[in-house]
């Protein structure tokens, strides 16, 4: 039996298990469209340059390959291929 995460013990049958790894207090994911927003409003607040989502994952990709972790990377382009945008 797994335990159960801090969502499903408040909210109880009112929590929305969707397997998502960044969900809202309810369990449901964020909109994709409001995540960005807020990542640039936030970019702009602390006066950071605003990279794309896309930029991001370049960067993410560059600095994984740096420091020799590959097999991050063979598991998200996977994901990405199978088409699956949900990470899970």
């Amino acid at each position: 039996m797994r335990e159960k995460t801090v969502g499903e013990l408040i909210l109880g049958a009112a929590w929305a298990d969707t397997g998502f790894v960044l969900v809202l207090a309810d369990g449901q994911p964020p909109n994709p469209d409001s995540m960005i927003r807020r990542f640039r409003r936030d970019c702009e607040r602390l006066g950071l340059m605003y990279p794309t989502i896309h930029g991001l994952r370049h960067a993410f990709a560059t600095t994984a390959l740096e420091n020799n972790a590959v097999h991050v990377l063979v598991h998200l382009s996977w994901a990405t291929w199978k088409g699956g945008s949900r990470f899970r």
